[in-house]
């Protein structure tokens, strides 16, 4: 058995074996890529592949908060079937596709702008001048809102229909 001794490069243990002393680690004498290196390598590669995934994830996430309809003055009523807002006028449910009964109007059904609380209108216009996609953040900076009081209005305003569900 050769004597133990270490690899001039890492200082790593050195393996002798019949062409002479090999470094598991860093790979002396060769010039081959060392293990450390590649190790390095793959760490980063993962670690870059997460963070895109997960900003592709953010990015979906946001781009689901789409202004429903970006004239959300219009007037609007609950589908005779599924319950849903839908636009005044329509023949058939976006939702469900059932057929609506237009003959009689219901008044207590049409639903104005009388639904939207004081900061509601704000935080509509800021989607729309966003095209849809905002930062929570960001938006809630710019608004001067606090992130959960900003969740809970657009939260309000998917369950009264402005804006779309995810």
């Amino acid at each position: 058995m050769q004597p133990a001794s270490r690899c001039p490069r890492c200082g790593y243990n050195l393996r002798y074996d019949r062409n002479g002393y090999r470094c598991d680690y860093c790979g002396y004498p060769n010039t081959r890529e060392p293990m450390a290196a590649k190790i390095r390598r793959f760490e980063h590669d993962m670690r870059s592949r997460i963070e895109s995934f997960m900003q592709q994830e953010r990015a979906q996430q946001y781009q689901r908060m789409v202004v429903q309809n970006p004239s959300y003055t219009t007037r609007q009523r609950l589908c005779d079937s599924c319950g849903l807002r839908m636009p005044e006028g329509s023949q058939n449910c976006p939702y469900c596709d059932a057929v609506q009964n237009t003959t009689k109007p219901n008044p207590q059904q049409n639903l104005g702008t009388n639904v939207l609380q004081p900061g509601d209108q704000q935080v509509l216009d800021y989607i729309a001048t966003h095209d849809g996609t905002i930062s929570l953040s960001q938006a809630s900076q710019d608004l001067s809102m606090s992130r959960s009081a900003l969740g809970l209005t657009i939260e309000r305003l998917k369950a009264a229909g402005f804006l779309k569900p995810a």
